[in-house]
């Protein structure tokens, strides 16, 4: 099947990198596949990323520059056409599309979101007023009404066979150029700016000895800290920036930290697949709407308090207290095994892309 993708990249790394995921998964399948997007040097930074298990499908993927209109109408005669987050086709693009003797498949990809209001859309289609195109709303989610999450056939392989080899473990923190002490809780760190981290930072300075990995953003959010929340020259607690990482070795560091801090909706999928106890920082929206978004998905994710607290407290930007914090590393064990079941419900239903290949082929 040739199949082309539409991404804006409108703020952060997560539109490309799951666009590039997406593509990805659908060329390893056999498909051939274009991504057109209109961010460039983000895309080129997911893909530069080094890493020891980088494959040979990345150079499979026909990557070319969105400008709304040029390369688009040039590739009239794929099979299916699958517009992510809303970010439309493009001008002229539907009628060339509408004028083919045989009209493509549209997909339109949406946003993750627990919300009820996704499960209503899903699968429901809309007609261009113009030129008649047929689009279907292929709406992502949690449970089995919903269109699934992305997830590669061996990524939850690839999870429970890292867990268990502590020596790859060690070779690829060393890779990364951390050292941790073995007793070290690590703890990874992939937040927006706005971000409150004090109450973290003074909750590790009295236990033993932490690491905290900081991923791209986590560095603006760590200036705004007090100074006299970081950790000094005395205290067990270090503090490391990490270069980009790519996809796949991005996966295997959630996978063997203790704590995830992760944001937006990529790093909050991956995190979920890795099964181990994490913080998600929704995307901040106008009124809110980010918090009703989190309430949903707490409603059906089976964790222990104090976690939850600590989710409605961070993502309204509320100081957390050193307190919870404290409640919640003490909790780490109960809230690693209900991340552990919920792994265990989310892979009993069928992935993203396997369910949108099953649409176009009922469609």
């Amino acid at each position: 099947m040739r199949i082309t993708i539409f991404c804006k990249v409108i703020d952060n790394l997560g539109d490309a990198g799951i666009g590039w995921r997406l593509a990805r998964q659908l060329a390893a399948g056999g498909h051939r596949v274009c991504l057109l997007i209109d961010d460039l040097n983000t895309l080129h930074r997911l893909r530069q990323a080094p890493s020891a298990l980088a494959s040979s499908v990345d150079d499979e993927i026909d990557v070319q520059p969105w400008r709304e209109r040029s390369d688009v109408l040039a590739r009239a005669g794929d099979d299916l056409w699958l517009e992510t987050f809303a970010c439309g086709y493009g001008e002229g693009t539907l009628e060339a599309l509408a004028q083919q003797a045989v009209r493509p498949r549209l997909i339109h990809i949406d946003h993750l979101s627990a919300e009820d209001w996704a499960r209503a859309c899903h699968r429901q289609t809309s007609i261009h007023p113009a030129t008649g195109l047929r689009q279907t709303y292929h709406m992502p989610g949690f449970t089995a009404d919903r269109g699934g999450l992305l997830r590669e056939p061996e990524l939850l392989a690839l999870h429970q066979d890292w867990r268990q080899d502590r020596e790859q473990q060690q070779r690829f923190l060393q890779a990364c150029g951390v050292h941790p002490d073995p007793a070290a809780l690590l703890i990874t760190v992939f937040c927006y700016p706005q971000a409150l981290l004090d109450d973290l930072l003074l909750s590790l300075r009295e236990r033993p000895a932490h690491v905290l990995l900081l991923g791209p953003g986590a560095d603006a959010a760590l200036a705004a800290v007090p100074a006299g929340s970081l950790p000094t020259s005395t205290q067990p607690c270090r503090i490391q920036s990490l270069d980009l990482l790519h996809h796949r070795d991005y996966d295997r560091l959630l996978g063997l930290a203790d704590f995830n801090i992760v944001r937006g909706e990529d790093s909050w999928v991956r995190a979920q697949w890795a099964a181990r106890p994490l913080l998600w920082q929704a995307y901040l929206q106008d009124g809110q709407a980010h918090l009703d978004k989190l309430e949903a998905w707490l409603r059906l994710h089976p964790m222990p308090e104090p976690l939850p607290s600590l989710h409605r407290r961070f993502n309204a930007g509320l100081a957390v207290g050193v307190e919870l914090w404290t409640q919640v590393w003490s909790a780490l064990p109960a809230i690693a095994a209900s991340c552990q079941h919920w792994r265990e419900q989310l892979a009993a239903q069928e992935d993203l892309v396997s369910q949108l290949l099953r649409q176009t082929d009922d469609a």
